[in-house]
């Protein structure tokens, strides 16, 4: 089974992907923490992206190096193996692949920025792209990669935590070391200078934690996974025998619908058979008219009077004469 979800802090108001439904700090302390991580480091990493992307294209020597207008980042557990609380500190936890577009004025990029895993030799890349030059084109935007790796993180556990996975190695979220080491930056995040204003929309984190964790906290009792429960409602009508009554007239209408098709069937079949053995049925509609007229015609004779001169056909003729010679006798 395939799943996507997706986080956005500066969602709209009341919308389900900028708030976890059922927040409460005391009976979900886990993915309260959670929530709190995810919305605390993306301010973080919007404001990084801010600064380190005006250090990318100005650069000391103020060259004409376009600024950075969108891209991607994205981030695969490295092992495969259960992690332990170490693994999970370090910065090589997640193997990162990124790419990033340059601003065009003619919708034109001249060149898209990738995290050059060759120069890197594909070891230790979230350490080796924070230290980076600032206007390094292949190790791009190194103010960033703290903040994102410590994101990431965040969405892998809180995810982890929701699915109820206890399985998959020590959690953020419910292990006290993990949590106050990654928690331990709120208040510098807090207290930065929101480079926008508000526009960050800093007020969302209301009801969140704004305060590092320790393992002196109120919330340390509630900490833990629990089982998940995924479940889906289908709305479907449930089959119920008819009354007595209503079956009855049912019946009787299909009964009567049957027999009237029997019955126009029948009516079709036995005209089709005498239309084909009958020739009467067979003469054309202008030769029925003649006969008929011929007939009315000679109706007009005297008795005594034959009919052979008037040029009735012959298939009339003999009922007509026979009538004839009985009135002679």
């Amino acid at each position: 089974m395939n799943m996507t979800t997706n986080y956005d802090v500066n969602g709209i108001d009341n919308d389900v992907g900028a708030a976890f439904p059922g927040r409460n700090g005391t009976a979900k302390a886990t993915l309260w923490w959670g929530e709190s991580l995810l919305a605390w480091y993306s301010i973080a990493l919007t404001n990084d992206m801010h600064v380190a992307n005006e250090k990318f294209f100005r650069g000391e020597n103020d060259t004409d190096v376009p600024p950075i207008y969108k891209g991607q980042i994205s981030f695969t557990k490295r092992k495969t193996v259960v992690p332990s609380v170490q693994d999970i500190k370090a910065l090589d936890f997640f193997q990162v692949s990124c790419f990033f577009v340059p601003f065009s004025n003619n919708g034109v990029s001249p060149n898209v920025y990738y995290c050059s895993h060759e120069k890197m030799k594909n070891t230790h890349l979230i350490e080796q792209l924070s230290k980076a030059d600032d206007s390094d084109q292949l190790m791009p935007l190194p103010g960033i990669w703290i903040s994102a790796d410590s994101l990431a993180k965040a969405f892998y556990f809180t995810i982890l935590a929701d699915l109820g996975q206890k399985d998959s190695g020590p959690n953020i979220l419910d292990n006290v070391e993990l949590l106050t080491r990654y928690t331990k930056d709120y208040e510098a995040i807090q207290n930065r200078e929101p480079i926008w204003g508000d526009n960050l929309r800093v007020n969302t984190t209301e009801g969140l934690a704004h305060h590092a964790f320790t393992s002196k906290d109120a919330s340390v009792k509630e900490l833990g996974i629990k089982p998940s429960v995924i479940s889906i409602t289908f709305l479907c009508q449930v089959p119920r025998l008819k009354s007595r009554p209503t079956l009855i007239v049912s019946v009787i209408i299909n009964t009567i619908v049957i027999l009237s098709v029997l019955w126009r069937s029948y009516q079709f079949l036995i005209d089709a058979i005498l239309s084909k053995n009958d020739p009467e049925m067979m003469n054309c509609a202008a030769c029925i008219a003649t006969t008929a007229n011929e007939v009315k015609h000679e109706a007009g004779y005297p008795s005594g009077q034959s009919s052979q001169g008037v040029g009735i056909p012959s298939r009339v003729k003999a009922p007509y004469s026979s009538i004839q010679q009985d009135e002679d006798l």
